[in-house]
């Protein structure tokens, strides 16, 4: 499977105390939250400088003055292929667009204490295939959608030292598609598929995240920061469509999926060792292994196939290296870029067309206009991805 996305983002930052009227691959974890930290590769924990730093690293906002509100959205351009060993066709993905909205509020109460609030999309994913394509008993469609309400509050214990912590409101949906054998279904060997099966339902759930930002001295920064794990038991349903003389022996059903989101723990260095120069790298934890199986629960299971009650999944925890680099020209303009290497956290046995995940590379540059009263950050983050082949897949896609 090969895999390629293009990233834009933009964002608009207003003070609100003064009028204005303008306006990642890591399983399916999205990291891209704010144009200014994808101009740096994401390498933003130990920088946060603006109001994304609730989702980074909420122990920077105790940098920000005053009352700021900063706004934007992420446009997506998916970009993948799979080729079988056995056929030798190659099937692309539709490439529909997609956009993600983000909005972050800060307040300095005084010298120690700031709060704040985000709302931000975490996790998510949209991956749709032809409805006759070699695959299709696997997936046709898969999306799942989150949107995550997080207050948080930060404390100066120092001149030198915030922590922070915040609690997460998550909610999440999910529908899942797939082609299915009738003769699947009584227990005959693999026929023509002429039945559909859809699966979807939504849950949702509470966390919390921490942060840290220590100025070591004048002009080296670190950051740490961490996103509890979501437990999701979803409330949901399954319709089948089936030929006429199966479809009555499956009426719609209840189910009940479980899944776990992972934790994720950031630890990044920044310094300024010259004054128009910032420069920041770090590593980013993602604890995948808590998704290892997808267990859809159907109430009226005694004619579901034990091949559709549970899926393996078994992801493994991952790594990701970044580095950021800034770039102040003046006090008006901003330049930056990033890279960032990004490990898959899917082994070749589960790797499947809802999530067609691979190792990358990832480059990015960005741009930042300050006005007295505003800023606008653009950025472009583009994937490279390493190409993929499997031997051993469990559901057969070689």
């Amino acid at each position: 499977m090969v895999k390629k996305i293009i990233i834009v983002t933009l964002f608009l930052m207003v003070i609100i105390t003064i009028s204005c009227s303008s306006g990642y691959p890591a399983g399916f974890m999205n990291y891209n939250q704010d144009a200014a930290a994808v101009g740096m590769g994401d390498c933003f924990t130990a920088i946060a400088d603006n109001g994304s730093a609730i989702f980074y690293n909420p122990a920077g906002i105790n940098q920000l003055e005053g009352t700021q509100l900063r706004s934007g959205f992420q446009l997506f351009f998916p970009d993948t292929s799979f080729r079988g060993s056995k056929s030798g066709e190659r099937t692309d993905m539709d490439d529909d667009l997609s956009a993600l909205l983000t909005g972050y509020f800060t307040h300095k109460v005084n010298d120690k204490i700031s709060i704040g609030g985000g709302i931000f999309t975490p996790f998510g994913l949209v991956t749709e295939w032809p409805s006759r394509w070699e695959g299709a008993t696997v997936s046709t469609y898969a999306a799942m959608r989150t949107f995550c309400v997080n207050p948080v509050i930060s404390i100066q214990l120092h001149p030198r030292l915030s922590l922070a912590l915040g609690i997460d409101y998550l909610y999440s949906d999910f529908k899942i598609r797939r082609v299915i054998d009738p003769n699947q279904m009584i227990g005959l060997p693999l026929g023509i598929p002429l039945g559909k099966i859809t699966l979807e339902g939504f849950d949702d759930t509470w966390g919390y995240n921490l942060g840290l930002l220590f100025h070591l001295n004048d002009r080296w920064k670190l950051g740490v920061a961490y996103r509890s794990k979501f437990k999701l038991e979803f409330d949901g349903h399954a319709h089948f469509r089936l030929p006429t003389l199966l479809q009555a022996l499956y009426p719609p059903t209840d189910i009940s999926p479980r899944i776990e989101l992972p934790p994720i723990v950031s630890v990044e260095i920044s310094t300024r060792i010259y004054e128009k120069w910032t420069f920041s790298t770090g590593i980013l934890w993602t604890g995948w292994s808590v998704y290892d199986e997808l267990v859809p629960k159907f109430r009226d299971k005694f004619l579901i196939p034990p091949s559709m009650r549970s899926s393996l999944q078994d992801w493994r925890d991952v790594l990701a290296f970044n580095l950021g680099v800034q770039y102040h020209l003046n006090p008006t303009w901003t330049f930056r870029s990033g890279y960032v290497f990004d490990k898959s956290p899917v082994p070749e046995k589960t790797l499947s067309p809802m999530v067609p995940d691979t190792d990358g590379h990832l480059i990015s540059l960005g741009i930042g206009h300050t006005r007295s009263d505003f800023t606008i950050d653009m950025a472009c983050m583009v994937l490279i991805p390493e190409e993929r082949h499997t031997r051993r897949n469990l559901d057969g896609l070689d």
